[in-house]
């Protein structure tokens, strides 16, 4: 598998990273010999003990949610001047009852999830070197609702180990959720310059370009077509380095919905390649009827050609009876028929899908 980055990504991923703390010390190389081989078996067994802790977590938080509900619902009926058919009005005392259980529930989660961090926190105040001691704890932290503790963990990581692709990734996507996407698309540059031949960086990295086109297109002084380009080349690489993933082709043929909003021109027949490479991959009658109905689409409002948007809609038809697809084959035959052309009650791609 291989990946293809154009010389005008390549001189754009110019990356800088955030200075440490000052109260860090200055990075230097991790133990050798036994003191290493301590480390990475005190770790190893942080990392059992993690096996059982997840699972134990996440139900204690499937218990919270449900002693949320319930004391929410039984508040509400406490203080409601209707009680609906087949419900009873609890008294104050159950109500708090429930909220008293709730706040048990809540303590407990919180204990356990104190204890895990803990142990990596003792492991790292001892080994503040380890990289990936701190790549492990980040990881526990992003999944615990924890952000900027995996965010300074993963920066922290970067430091130790600048050559690792992953915690720029990881901590790009961390980035993205927390509002600072264009230091997110600096991140993910720099993991597909150090590993590109990962699809699910690119894959990232084109759904920033995408979703922040405004802010990206100013940010490279790209014009939006341009970017759109640039979004499309990715999407590719994800797809190309992982062939059997319909998501990644799915993702690269659905794109073309937004090329008006990229002010992006004579896209029909990429589109319908792409397309045409989902089927390689369709597993399900759903995707198959989804290509087929967004096949027609293009064929009979991009192409005017209703005689294949014909063809493509009926092969569509036979995997899904959608209405959206009954829509399409409908005006293609009305076109085959002579009958005037009405204006698409939706812009182009955007008929209301129910597949």
């Amino acid at each position: 598998m291989k990946t293809i980055l154009c010389a005008s990504i390549l001189c754009l991923t110019a990356f800088v990273m955030a200075a440490a703390p000052a109260v860090e010390p200055e990075p230097k190389p991790a133990p050798e010999g036994e003191a290493t081989s301590r480390a990475d078996r005190e770790l190893a067994v942080i990392l059992l003990t993690e096996q059982k802790t997840r699972p134990a977590i996440k139900a204690l938080r499937a218990e919270v949610d449900r002693a949320v509900q319930a004391w929410k619902q039984a508040d509400a009926l406490l203080h409601a001047k209707v009680i609906p058919p087949g419900f009873e009005r609890p008294t104050p005392g159950e109500v708090e009852r429930l909220l008293q259980a709730l706040r048990e529930k809540r303590e407990s989660l919180w204990k356990l999830y104190r204890e895990h961090l803990a142990l990596y926190e003792q492991f790292l105040s001892a080994n503040p070197y380890h990289w990936e001691g701190y790549h492990k704890y980040a990881w526990f932290c992003a999944d615990h609702q924890a952000p900027l503790k995996a965010a300074e963990a993963w920066r922290r990581t970067i430091e130790l180990n600048p050559g690792f692709a992953f915690p720029y990734n990881n901590l790009a996507t961390l980035y993205n959720h927390l509002g600072r996407d264009m230091e997110s698309v600096d991140l993910y540059f720099k993991a597909i310059l150090l590993k590109g031949d990962e699809p699910e960086f690119h894959f990232n990295l084109a759904n920033v370009l995408a979703m922040h086109r405004f802010d990206a297109a100013h940010k490279f002084g790209w014009s939006l077509p341009r970017l759109f380009g640039e979004c499309m080349e990715h999407y590719r690489a994800a797809r190309d380095l992982d062939p059997e993933s319909y998501e990644y082709a799915e993702a690269v043929a659905t794109q073309y919905v937004m090329a008006e909003h990229f002010k992006v021109e004579d896209w029909a027949d990429d589109a319908i390649k792409d397309w045409q490479f989902c089927l390689n991959v369709a597993q399900s009658k759903h995707q198959k009827a989804r290509i087929y109905m967004s096949l027609g689409r293009i064929y009979l409002r991009e192409k005017n050609d209703p005689a294949t948007a014909r063809q493509m809609l009926l092969k569509g038809q036979a995997f899904s009876d959608n209405p959206s697809i009954r829509t399409l084959l409908k005006e293609a035959e009305d076109r085959l028929s002579g009958k005037p052309r009405k204006a698409p009650s939706a812009p182009v791609g955007r008929e209301p899908a129910t597949i």
